[in-house]
């Protein structure tokens, strides 16, 4: 006869409990596998509902963080051109780099260090932070007069596209129905290159001009000042609320979503949210190492991992560089 160990029966009743806490009125009938971890079906009727047209406008608001990126990494290719000696010389090559990667150095960094407080204090503070720190980046650079006055403004503006290019599509992807998440994660991309096409036509209309680097570079300060007003309208993840204990008010969320839903559906909708929480915080707990193996190997995880990649091959330097002589 088989004999069960302290340690599996201790994982046992917390697998039990976790369960527990999706069986809301009949929600958990049976449970699936899905790469290793078990998947506890619900009505999921409630993404049949027409979604309201606030997350929409949600959607669209928040986006203004992916154009703030876009914008970014257009205008620099303007700026180079017309910068001349505005900054007390000519800029040599090298120094032309450092303008343009110490960007791209600066969403590293913001990128990594965003989650913290996106997970610990909310999904909007983050976007807050991003908002606050591409503005100061902007008001740098349009006011510099050296080298390293620019490179100090550029390196804040890296800090704000990174921070906004990491929290805004996982808000977005939290917040949207599914049938249509994908189209409002898109939305966000495609706001990436309407930022590139503004900023490539400002720069058409400002390399003339007098010092138009500055009004470049200053006009990027306008998208995030509008982000930050209109952000008090838009709710918080309900996903985020959820893990701080915020139930009550991730269902208000969850019904401002889907204003066509029946309660049954909400509280469906709810319990597999929680479901899923629970199975977020406890993958969390385990070692680095462990999740480390679990990304080379969990199926979709590693599907994941591979579309991540993708970036390394994208065409920035062309986005960098575009307007110079190569």
């Amino acid at each position: 006869m088989s004999q069960t160990t302290p340690d599996a029966d201790s994982k046992n009743l917390s697998r039990e409990a976790s369960l527990d806490k999706v069986k809301v009125d009949g929600v958990a009938k049976h449970v699936e596998q899905s790469d290793g971890v078990q998947v506890p079906s619900y009505d999921d009727s409630i993404e049949d509902t027409e979604p309201s047209r606030a997350v929409w406008l949600i959607t669209f608001t928040v986006a203004m963080g992916g154009f703030l990126f876009g914008y970014d990494t257009g205008v620099i290719s303007a700026v180079l051109v017309s910068l001349k000696s505005d900054l007390g010389h000519e800029l040599s090559t090298s120094e032309q780099e450092l303008v343009t990667s110490i960007t791209s150095g600066g969403a590293l960094i913001g990128a990594i260090i965003a989650g913290l407080p996106a997970d610990r204090y909310g999904r909007k503070l983050g976007i807050y932070i991003g908002c606050v720190l591409f503005l100061i980046g902007s008001i740098i650079q349009a006011a510099a007069f050296s080298l390293a006055q620019m490179t100090v403004g550029r390196f804040i503006v890296g800090l704000g596209v990174g921070s906004a290019a990491m929290i805004i599509p996982l808000y977005i992807g939290e917040l949207a129905p599914a049938r249509h998440r994908g189209r409002m994660i898109a939305f966000d991309k495609m706001s990436v290159t309407l930022g590139q096409l503004i900023s490539y036509a400002l720069g058409a209309g400002f390399t003339e001009v007098a010092h138009g680097w500055r009004y470049m570079v200053a006009v990027g300060g306008l998208p995030p000042i509008a982000l930050a007003l209109l952000l008090p309208w838009c709710p918080e993840s309900p996903r985020q609320l959820i893990s701080h204990g915020k139930v009550e008010e991730a269902t208000r969320v969850i019904r401002r979503v889907y204003p066509h839903a029946t309660e049954e559906q909400v509280q469906a909708k709810m319990g597999h949210m929680t479901w899923a929480v629970e199975v977020e915080a406890q993958a969390t707990s385990t070692s680095l190492w462990h999740r480390f193996k679990e990304l080379h190997t969990v199926p979709s995880n590693l599907r994941a991992l591979i579309c991540a990649c993708a970036h390394f091959v994208k065409n920035s330097f062309v986005n960098f560089y575009i307007t110079r002589d190569i």
